[in-house]
């Protein structure tokens, strides 16, 4: 049975998808009104282990090194690349983004993540290549706020 809720979100109840009997969120295509996936809905105590999960993985994240931080970025945004296609398509599909914007959104998160992660490679003072001869370019951090 679908029920539609106030805010218009529809939820399938007691459906078996795959073997699981349970409530859904139903994921429609913007384009053809199609449903394109279904995500089990959670409950109180399965959405607090996954924050408590989350609270550990963050405070075990920051016992790291910096660099060893960047890595762990860096390696990400290369298992990204590896399944690049498939996100493209499975954003396409969700929001009905034509492919080629939501490739440049991928790369655009791609660059910056790539960005942030060579950022912690420089030590203050470093002279870095410029792009013209006449000019020598200083890495210099400047904290902005807090983040």
């Amino acid at each position: 049975m679908v029920n539609k809720q106030e805010d218009s979100v529809f939820h399938a109840r007691n459906v078996n998808v795959d073997g699981f009997r349970g409530d859904f969120f139903e994921h429609f295509s913007p384009i053809s009104g199609e449903i394109v996936a279904r995500t089990p809905l959670s409950r109180d105590p399965e959405i607090q282990t996954v924050l408590e999960s989350a609270r550990v993985a963050y405070q075990e994240i920051q016992k790291l090194g910096i660099l060893q931080r960047a890595k762990i970025l860096s390696n990400f945004v290369f298992n990204l690349k590896k399944h690049k296609s498939e996100l493209i398509r499975a954003v396409s599909i969700e929001t009905g983004k034509s492919r080629l914007l939501a490739e440049q959104e991928f790369e655009t998160a791609c660059n910056f993540m790539t960005a942030i992660a060579g950022h912690v490679i420089f030590q203050n003072g470093t002279t870095i290549p410029a792009s013209s001869r006449s000019k020598i370019v200083i890495y210099e951090r400047i904290p902005y706020g807090i983040a």
